[in-house]
């Protein structure tokens, strides 16, 4: 061969792999393909985003049970709310509000009026009364031996730095303890609660100490007895009085008056202790209305159930 002559290429007996299918023959392949891919895809995100929605609110349910406030909704029961504002727009009762065993309250648009009665009057000092946005508390460690501390979820929202309390000393009703808390409204729940505390149960108002409107006199009750005293004429002794106590009644005679009635609770009659003294008694909180030098008779009335609480002495009617 001359110099510079190209030598044959060889052929070599290994075969080369075939080529790829081009691009245009595999778009046209997976044309059919697309609609099943994208269906499954809507399918399944569908899916999996019902499923987070259902979890979300799940927790959001357990979360609100759990954590949110105990507020009436404007789901009420619209005929007893309807018969209490017709109550009120009339004039019968004052403002909107409830009787329970040892607290009375009262609502306007703004605020809860609460009346927590005492046994007698202690150092404010001696009073602890809490009110969070959505709980209240109330002890008083004089009253301890009497009654327990009052406590419980509220039934609507609370502002607490303007909410405030004091004591009260009225010669008919006694020592109490008188709250105003302040409404927090929020959007989508009533301005007009149902209920102070959850849960409270509607009963006449313990009244611990005091003045009956019926009879005159002067009273203050424990677990099981009632002491009434009564101020008697100076003339009127002893053997001028006659003292008739019945299970449910009773009627004293005082020499120059005669008072009877209903009692508002249950007594034993023979237990039924009474006696005339000369009141010597002064600065004393049971008898700060004695004036001194008057006689005064004093009466002791066992109750029948000792963890029943009375709401007054005597009857109205």
């Amino acid at each position: 061969r001359q110099q510079g002559e190209l030598l044959p290429r060889r052929r070599s007996s290994r075969r080369a792999p075939p080529r790829p299918p081009r691009s245009r023959h595999l778009a046209s392949r997976s044309l059919p393909l697309r609609p099943r891919l994208r269906t499954t895809m809507v399918l399944g995100g569908g899916v999996f985003f019902a499923f987070s929605l259902g979890v979300l609110s799940l927790r959001f349910r357990r979360h609100s049970e759990r954590e949110g406030p105990a507020v009436v909704r404007f789901s009420l029961d619209m005929d007893d709310l309807a018969e209490m504002e017709a109550r009120y727009l009339r004039g019968e009762g004052g403002r909107l509000g409830r009787e329970c065993l040892f607290y009375r309250w009262t609502q306007d648009a703004a605020k809860v009026y609460v009346t927590i009665p005492l046994p007698s009057l202690p150092p404010k000092t001696d009073v602890s009364l809490v009110i969070s946005p959505e709980d209240f508390g109330m002890d008083c460690i004089f009253a301890a031996r009497e009654i327990d501390g009052i406590s419980g979820a509220l039934a609507g929202l609370a502002a607490p730095e303007l909410s405030s309390w004091d004591l009260r000393d009225d010669p008919i009703d006694g020592p109490s303890v008188e709250v105003e808390v302040v409404k927090a409204p929020r959007e989508g729940y009533s301005e007009m609660w149902q209920a102070f505390l959850a849960g409270e149960v509607a009963a006449p108002t313990v009244q611990f100490t005091g003045r009956c409107e019926k009879t005159g006199a002067r009273f203050r009750q424990r677990r099981d007895t009632v002491d009434v005293e009564f101020d008697l004429h100076p003339s009127v002794t002893p053997a001028d009085i006659q003292v008739d106590v019945r299970p449910d009644s009773w009627a004293v005679d005082l020499g120059d008056r005669r008072v009877q009635g209903t009692l508002r609770g249950r007594v034993r009659p023979e237990d039924t202790l009474w006696l005339v003294d000369d009141d010597e008694h002064q600065g004393d909180h049971h008898h700060r209305e004695s004036p001194r030098g008057r006689r005064t008779l004093y009466i002791t009335l066992a109750k029948d159930s000792p963890t029943s609480w009375w709401s007054g002495l005597t009857e109205r009617k």
